[in-house]
């Protein structure tokens, strides 16, 4: 198969008989591999399956049950293959008495792409390659009491790693929460203080040891930022590396602010900010909102104003509060130094995914806008995580930049993210 032959269309070839309808004869005539190659092309072209099967099965006059059915099928044949056994029969049950269509539709997507895959050759074709993703067989574990009812369902449900996470667990879970209480003074560059979670600072003080270049050493005398803004609200969340750094700005202009005031107003913006609590990307007071956006040197501010100026009708306040930024790496340095030793993560990082992975499923109105480091944030969230979010996520054309225009953007994805502005209340 070419790998221009689908011009990157996210469309199925066939209808979609031959793909979630078991009883007809186009769906005998095509088989499984082929049923497979091409749903996961479509797939990996951004075809959103629950929303394309919706529109077609009135066409086509197929119940939601009978697609549903086939579905079950589908998924238990990705995870074991050709055989017809006791826990094939059962799984598919199991999922079709516990699932809905749409649930049923994205667990075939989200196992299809982790399970079935394809790369392309240095002769330009398509090579497709399946791994079975095994997990340990639940009837014989049930019927011996060692698993319970709700234990199995999960496995069944979602063997590759799901895992749900609630509003109050994350908020629980948070390690920031131990260190917001020291963002308080009048002081935002302050070598008496350090600021890193204490999971973490083992790991960066080895890395910082470790880097010749004193342009990749993280700045722990002022405040981290794993997050700008409140991601827990915001409607458009962009996801870049790490905090850059500027002595003019985060040394300089931040001791020259006069005690209290200010400092302490944006201390309680960054503190809010790691409890989730913020209102905006950017704070309230407009004084406040000035020298906050100057100890990072305006960056973001100038990243945005080509948005901004699309909608001149909001205020700064209803613009900047459908903004939140997620940081890879929370910690301030000057240039990106790389990963840490044996590519481990760090807690706060781990943490990261958590609080993506609440978004991406509670928060299907949410729109990513990944401008740096897409491979690594493809390497940081699990594959599932990854899955869901990638068909409402812009990558931007040329990273370095992180300009937020329609040219590095696209044109499409630029008018959404003026919409959303719009149509926030």
């Amino acid at each position: 198969m070419d790998a221009n032959s689908n011009n990157n269309k996210p469309e199925l070839l066939r209808g979609i008989k031959s793909y979630f309808y078991k009883c007809c004869p186009e769906f005998i005539e095509i088989g499984n591999i082929t049923r497979f190659i091409e749903i996961s092309t479509a797939l990996h072209n951004g075809l959103y399956l629950y929303e394309h099967i919706i529109k077609e099965a009135g066409y086509y006059e197929l119940g939601e049950d009978v697609i549903k059915s086939t579905l079950c099928d589908l998924i238990v044949a990705l995870r074991f293959g050709d055989t017809n056994n006791t826990e094939q029969k059962e799984s598919a049950i199991c999922l079709f008495n516990n699932l809905n269509l749409k649930a049923t539709c994205d667990l075939f997507s989200n196992e299809l792409m982790q399970r079935f895959f394809y790369k392309i050759n240095n002769e330009g074709q398509i090579e497709y390659f399946q791994k079975f993703v095994g997990f340990k067989p639940f009837c014989s574990l049930l019927k011996q009491g060692i698993i319970s009812q709700q234990e199995c369902l999960d496995q069944v449900t979602h063997p590759t790693g799901w895992y749900n996470i609630t509003e109050s667990e994350l908020r629980d879970k948070n390690p920031w929460s131990n260190l917001a209480p020291s963002y308080i003074g009048y002081k935002l560059y302050d070598t008496t203080k350090t600021f890193a979670l204490q999971e973490d600072l083992q790991m960066i003080e080895a890395y910082n040891t470790s880097k010749k270049n004193p342009r990749h050493h993280y700045h722990l005398e002022i405040p981290a930022e794993p997050w700008q803004g409140n991601p827990l609200t915001a409607k458009t969340i962009i996801l870049s590396l790490n905090p850059g750094w500027e002595e003019d700005c985060n040394k300089r202009f931040a001791l020259s602010l006069p005690i209290g005031g200010v400092s302490e107003d944006i201390f309680k913006e960054k503190r809010n900010s790691l409890l989730f609590n913020a209102y905006g990307f950017m704070p309230y007071n407009d004084n406040v909102r000035e020298a906050f956006s100057k100890l990072g040197a305006d960056y973001w501010k100038n990243k945005l104003e080509t948005l901004r100026n699309e909608v001149p009708e909001k205020d700064d306040i209803d613009f900047y509060r459908n903004f939140a930024l997620i940081q890879y790496c929370a910690y301030t340095s000057e240039k990106y130094g790389g990963g840490f030793k044996d590519n481990k993560l760090l807690p706060s990082q781990l943490y990261t995914k958590e609080v993506i992975r609440y978004i991406a499923y509670n928060r299907p109105d949410v729109k990513f806008v990944i401008l740096r480091a897409e491979n690594k944030w493809e390497e940081l969230l699990d594959a599932d995580v990854w899955f869901t979010i990638r068909p409402r996520t812009i990558i931007a054309k040329w990273p370095i930049q992180q300009l937020m225009n329609k040219s590095n953007l696209g044109e499409d994805n630029f008018e959404s993210l003026v919409n959303i502005i719009k149509e926030s209340k």
